[in-house]
């Protein structure tokens, strides 16, 4: 997994446990997992293109590829659409849940 700005947010405690009650083999476990971070990936991409205006998006999506893990790019988004941390962090909420809702069955 590659790190990324928004990575502080995320807490994959509640979702690796609830993983694991499936005693998946390791080859499944991966791709489950890899699954899972492009959902968050996603969703967290949606968010920010969803708030950011376009006339941004470009500038926002360059800085994004040249250092997706620069911690800067939140007061990029901050200064662009408010505060960011917190829509970010209800739809990792929303995602979490819904993930453990599917690990769940």
């Amino acid at each position: 997994m590659s790190t990324i700005f928004y990575d502080h947010l995320i807490e994959f405690e509640e979702i690796e446990v609830a993983l694991s009650v499936h005693n998946l083999d390791p080859k499944t476990k991966k791709e489950v997992s890899q699954m899972i971070e492009e959902t968050i990936h996603y969703r967290m991409m949606n968010v920010i293109l969803t708030n950011l205006p376009k006339e941004h998006h470009q500038d926002f999506l360059e800085r994004f590829y040249q250092a997706p893990h620069d911690e800067g790019l939140f007061d990029y988004l901050k200064e662009k659409v408010g505060n960011i941390e917190d829509l970010l962090s209800q739809e990792i909420e929303k995602v979490k849940k819904e993930l453990l809702a599917d690990l769940k069955i």
